[in-house]
């Protein structure tokens, strides 16, 4: 028999074996003794967390010979396992039961690939079998005639069929799809399990290895079992005697957290020449960019944790001797500092991923870094300012400039708002759309317009164009039947051109179960404003004003400012920039 990878080889075959996602397991299993089987599940998460494993065992479950309904009747949860056994279990272990139908997404993913599905499921499960399984692993892959096509059938299938989606970016799969299928989200994988899982797989293997390797590798593979294991198989294949740190380190090309602290230290240190030294002997050994990048990202981050959390927390992956490492690094910098190198470091991993010259990118991040200035808090700016006007008139005439009459050199001041929670928080959304009957019913005593709720309508149809039209004209007349609309020349000609005009009359028809709408036009003058009176438009562009306006009124109460306000008499507050959450 061919070499198995450890990713195969030690699949788990029943729902207890599977790791990491009981929350999932035991549902499918009660769902099983309970004969409460959805026509579609959609299996969600990272890559590597058990997704078409855990489809592989619901699908052996419902057709093992052994879980019969008399057996089931008197089972437990935990008694719903695939006995393995079975000619259906088999086949299903070695993807060859034709009951259980596997399909790629990625590459059959277009209307005909669908259409052949389709076709395939006026069949009824094969002999042996109860129920017929379709697994498409990497759904979002499916194009979005292809979902269209397969949206009735999903919708009500043949009895005794069922579907399992696997997908690891659900933002790709249609909203309708989505809404038909039950959904399950797999959780990344604890580290800890990790690594028991591989020292379990080394015990079977007859392999020495240290905790430590097995405790780097759970940690490097983000959560994701099939990672973990592909990597453990990667060292075993390397050396088949006793692995240790040191040899996984070499064979990944990964760096460890001394070197991250030494790095960080020239950065506080600011030693431009060390920096460049401690580069080039990364770059001399077998690097890993992705990894490095990676890890450089997360020692900041633990970095910005602990000088924010002053204490230990559940969120820091590191033992103890990291941790003390980490406390003695934040006693050279302040808190402002670890924000802004983070920042820094996020755009410097990001462009070194995506650059020809990594090394170079790097070094110039690096660099930019240490040469970054120190970030104040704004008591420390108020307190420079306030030992400034007490400077004498004759102190400030010998050399020093006069920033009551200079306002030209009095620096801009950029900080987060201490209300900045609240940026978050409040956002100006239309109202939600309800679902409408998409047939024609001639009665419409009970149709209530709304036309925000009409234009989440049109959105929730695909018709952005049209969308966008509408939010900047304004509803005169908006009743069953009747709707004339308000907005300049170059709004209403688009309008009246016949598609979209066709499309619009369609859309009221479904939203309001009436047809034979008339829609009237009336031409206005371009107003002064951006947008026109009575336009959805208009009222987020208000909302959004309004909301400036009310967070420029909270940073003028705080202490701070009313500070600078006493010693400054003439500075004001020119903008405040909610998106990015600085005051200019």
């Amino acid at each position: 028999m061919s070499y198995l990878v450890f990713a195969r080889k030690f699949r788990p075959h029943t729902f207890a074996s599977v790791i990491g996602q009981e929350h999932i397991t035991k549902a499918l299993q009660n769902a099983v003794l309970r004969n409460r089987i959805p026509h579609a599940l959609l299996f969600t998460g990272p890559r590597g967390v058990g997704k078409t494993t855990t489809a592989r065992l619901i699908a052996a479950a419902l057709n093992c010979q052994k879980l019969t309904p008399d057996f089931i009747k008197n089972a437990q949860t935990e008694d719903i396992e695939p006995c393995g056994e079975c000619a259906s279990c088999r086949g299903i272990a070695i993807s060859s039961d034709i009951a259980v139908i596997e399909i790629d997404g990625a590459s059959n993913n277009g209307v005909d690939d669908v259409r052949s599905l389709i076709d395939s499921l006026q069949s009824a499960p094969p002999p042996g079998s109860r129920y017929k399984i379709y697994i498409i692993d990497e759904a979002h892959m499916l194009s979005k005639e292809a979902w269209n096509a397969l949206l009735k059938s999903l919708e009500e299938p043949p009895p005794n069929t069922v579907f399992i989606f696997a997908t690891t970016e659900t933002h790709k799969i249609l909203e309708t799809v989505i809404s038909r299928c039950q959904r399950h989200d797999f959780a990344r994988i604890n580290s800890n399990l990790i690594a028991s899982n591989l020292q379990e797989i080394a015990q079977k293997e007859g392999v020495s290895v240290d905790p430590d390797v097995l405790a780097l590798i759970a940690k490097k593979s983000v959560g994701g079992m099939r990672d973990a294991q592909s990597m453990f198989d990667r060292l075993l294949t390397f050396s088949a005697e006793k692995i240790d740190l040191n040899l996984a380190k070499k064979v990944f090309g990964f760096v460890d957290n001394i070197f991250l602290q030494t790095l960080t230290e020239t950065i506080l240190e600011k030693d431009s020449a060390k920096c460049f030294n401690l580069i080039n002997d990364i770059f001399s050994q077998s690097l890993d960019l992705r990894a490095f990048c990676a890890d450089l990202v997360l020692f900041w981050r633990n970095l910005l944790l602990v000088s924010e959390t002053k204490a230990y927390s559940p969120l820091l992956d590191l033992t103890q001797d990291e941790y003390s490492e980490l406390q003695k690094l934040i006693a050279k910098t302040t808190r402002l500092d670890c924000l802004n190198y983070f920042e820094k470091i996020i755009v410097l991993a990001d462009k070194a991923i995506l650059s020809n010259y990594p090394r170079y990118v790097i070094e110039a991040g690096l660099i930019k870094m240490i040469n970054a200035g120190s970030v104040k808090e704004i008591s420390e700016i108020v307190a420079v300012l306030e030992s400034l006007k007490k400077k004498s008139s004759r102190e400030l005439d010998s050399g020093r400039t006069n920033l009551a009459q200079n306002k030209n050199n009095i620096p801009k001041l950029e900080t987060t708002p201490a209300n900045s929670s609240q940026l978050a928080a409040v956002k100006v959304l239309p109202p939600t759309a309800t679902v409408h009957s998409l047939g024609f019913q001639e009665e419409v005593n009970n149709f209530v317009p709304n036309w925000n709720e009409f234009l989440n309508f049109v959105r929730n149809k695909s018709a952005l164009m049209l969308h966008s039209i509408l939010k900047r004209v304004a509803p005169i007349v908006f009743e069953a039947r009747h709707l004339k609309i308000q907005g300049i020349e170059f709004e209403l000609k688009a309008l009246t051109e016949p598609t979209l005009l066709n499309n619009l009359k369609i859309f009221l028809g479904q939203y309001s179960g009436a047809s034979n709408w008339i829609v009237e036009f009336e031409e206005i003058d371009k107003p002064q404003n951006k947008y026109i009176d009575g336009s959805v438009a208009s009222q987020e562009q208000k909302n959004n004003l309004d909301y400036q306006q009310q967070i420029l009124n909270e940073i003028k109460m705080q202490t701070e400012f009313k500070k600078i306000f006493e010693l400054f008499p003439n500075s004001k507050i020119e903008n405040v920039n909610v998106l990015k959450n600085k005051l200019t």
